[in-house]
């Protein structure tokens, strides 16, 4: 008689569209054989503060916290923040809601205080209940030049760069490689 092995699964995935295929996965399997790594060529910084947004997409989806009718931010999220950071004219095209605000606080102090971008995400994993592991592709910033468009005005930040932007390679040399715990 064939004895069945236990699945694992190891993901690469970033952005809406993976957190629903891995919300899947995590309702179909036992979420502690799930591994997730996650894109932060996407990752900014808005108001002194570090945004990973497809850290936290993925992992809000997991923890079953994320506004499914918008696809990202918390279920019920209010944004008195970036209506007074607008008020003060300040930059609100990116949507942060209130109790995300506290992630990235959160994520900003412990990168103040020395620890990891992993290190900051398994935090966020452990006290939003996530049982998968969810690493960062790196724990390095890695640039992305199609995050130029972050610059562009409100009206349509993601409208494609002018054809004269010169593009850089990326400085992959210049990431520190380390194993995954």
């Amino acid at each position: 008689m064939p004895t069945s092995k236990k699945l694992k699964i190891t993901a690469l995935a970033g952005g809406v569209g993976a957190s629903k295929l891995l919300l899947g996965l995590y309702e179909v399997m036992d979420p502690r054989d799930l591994t997730v790594i996650v894109n932060t060529g996407d990752d900014i910084v808005l108001h002194g503060l570090k945004i990973s947004p497809d850290l936290d997409i993925v992992t809000y989806t997991l923890a079953g916290i994320v506004d499914s009718a918008k696809g990202w931010g918390f279920r019920g999220e209010t944004f008195h923040a970036l209506k007074r950071l607008a008020l003060y004219g300040r930059a609100n095209w990116f949507n942060l809601g209130d109790r995300d605000l506290a992630t990235h606080i959160h994520r900003t102090a412990m990168r103040a205080e020395g620890k990891t971008l992993s290190q900051a995400a398994e935090s966020i994993r452990t006290a939003l209940g996530v049982k998968s592991c969810i690493f960062p592709m790196s724990d390095d910033p890695v640039p992305n030049p199609s995050c130029a468009a972050f610059a562009l005005p409100a009206s349509n930040p993601r409208a494609p760069l002018p054809a004269s932007s010169k593009l850089s390679p990326l400085p992959i040399a210049s990431l520190s490689a380390r194993a995954i715990p």
